[in-house]
């Protein structure tokens, strides 16, 4: 009950901020109709429905200026047509609250989110059906997030800023097989403005996890920080650091090198490139696809390594006339478990392109590849999906639209491939406003 202290107070006293001065505000309702012709994602088990989505939102606010709070709802429901027992209800609540005290220097802040989904499912299903659409074994899905933030900021000269601050976060789970997790973050840096085209960091920071059963992990990390503008056009980003993790139970260690460089170039005010190249220290856990052909019901949480996962990105974007937008990013992905099981491999490409029609009438498409490589079992994916979309505004606060979406996967996994195609009728509706005293 403590854990939820922060938005009950919210709730209680909700209606009397809604009254008063500085108060913002918003709510959006976003119905949807949608055709889909393989709801599991997998041809073996093929089977199409019509479904109905609800989603709607409200949020509001308090803001002054040595401190703001806010309080936000989300909610969802999907009604499936011809497979009531997919039938699913989420709701998502949020508070946050900031105080700044000091002339600034000592910063506050709170936050709390707590999400609970519900799912018409009474018997259980087929392993690979649940996995695809991320449904866990239990039908009522719940999880509570809790974070303390405190910083301290002291200007030593007037260039030289110091931080210190901590962050505990509390996870708890409604589910009796996953276990809560306690994490608890200590941090300090050191903010140097050389001058005006350069700026540095130095920073540390600890964080310990406590986990209910399973082994607690400490991290170390230390970073140094550097953004450079080279030209007006060209600036660098380089952010190299190393890391230090220790599994208390297992008694388990491992340490490296991590980066996070990124070179923009603005190439005219409406064309940028940039390329970017990560390196970090990850924690794993699989199943195997053994494992998965005897569908196994429950997922237990396993730890078998850490590992080096890399990243390297390069991006274009380039705006035209008449709000017109074009993205383009590419990508390569090493050492990330990202789904059950790992993905050792992915390159991707994706293409975002965005433009006005009509009046009122606006265009969105996209386009994405990917290759992907899984260790151990030697499994390889190609996997490509095409949006479109065209949404008719019939004021600044209400549309409507038309979407179409295409997925396809071909894998060496004959259970694995997929192929899926979705029309869906849309409509939203969003406003808002604030009170200023």
């Amino acid at each position: 009950m403590g854990k939820k202290s922060l938005i009950t107070f919210f709730i209680l006293f909700f209606p009397g901020i809604v009254f008063a001065q500085h108060f913002l505000w918003r709510f959006s309702l976003f119905p949807e109709v949608r055709y889909d012709d393989n709801i599991y994602l997998i041809n073996s088990y093929k089977k199409e429905d019509l479904i109905n989505y609800i989603n709607f939102g409200i949020e509001g606010g308090y803001e002054r200026k040595l401190y703001n709070f806010s309080l936000k709802y989300k909610g969802s429901y999907e009604k499936y047509t011809e497979n009531p027992e997919e039938d699913t209800t989420e709701h998502n609540l949020s508070a946050l609250a900031n105080l700044f005290l000091f002339k600034k220097r000592l910063h506050f802040e709170v936050s709390e989110n707590y999400r609970m989904t519900l799912i018409n499912t009474r018997e259980p299903r087929v392993n690979i059906e649940r996995r695809r659409r991320g449904i866990r074994t239990d039908n009522i899905t719940g999880v509570n997030v809790l974070s303390l933030k405190s910083e301290y900021i002291w200007p030593i000269r007037r260039l030289i800023d110091f931080h210190i601050g901590v962050n505990p976060i509390f996870t708890a789970y409604s589910e009796e097989d996953v276990e809560d997790v306690n994490r608890y973050e200590i941090f300090s840096y050191l903010d140097y403005k050389i001058f005006r085209r350069f700026s540095s960091m130095l920073k540390y920071t600890y964080t310990y996890k406590d986990f209910e059963e399973s082994a607690n992990r400490n991290e170390h990390e230390i970073n140094l920080v550097f953004f450079l503008k080279l030209t007006p056009k060209i600036s660098i980003s380089y952010d190299m650091g190393y890391k230090f993790i220790l599994y208390e139970k297992l008694k388990t260690k491992t340490s490296g090198t991590i980066y996070n460089i990124t070179l923009s170039y603005i190439f005219s005010p409406r064309t940028t490139f940039f390329f970017s190249y990560q390196k970090d220290l990850i924690d794993s856990s699989y199943i195997t696809l053994e494992e998965e052909e005897r569908e196994i019901t429950t997922i237990s949480r396993r730890l078998t390594e850490v590992l080096e996962s890399y990243r390297y990105t390069l991006g274009y974007s380039r705006r035209f006339r008449r709000r017109s937008e074009i993205k383009i990013l590419g990508y390569y992905d090493r050492g990330k478990y990202r789904r059950f099981p790992r993905e050792d491999d992915v390159w991707g490409v994706k293409l975002e392109f965005f433009s006005p029609i009509f009046r009122r009438i606006y265009f969105k498409g996209s386009f994405e590849y990917q290759d992907k490589f899984y260790l151990p079992e030697k499994r390889s994916d190609n996997y490509y999906s095409f949006l479109g979309e065209f949404t008719y505004a019939l004021s600044r606060l209400i549309y409507l639209g038309i979407r179409y979406e295409y997925l396809n996967n071909n894998s060496n996994v004959f259970w694995e491939e997929y192929d899926n195609h979705r029309i869906s009728f849309f409509f939203g509706i969003s406003f808002g406003g604030k009170r200023r005293g």
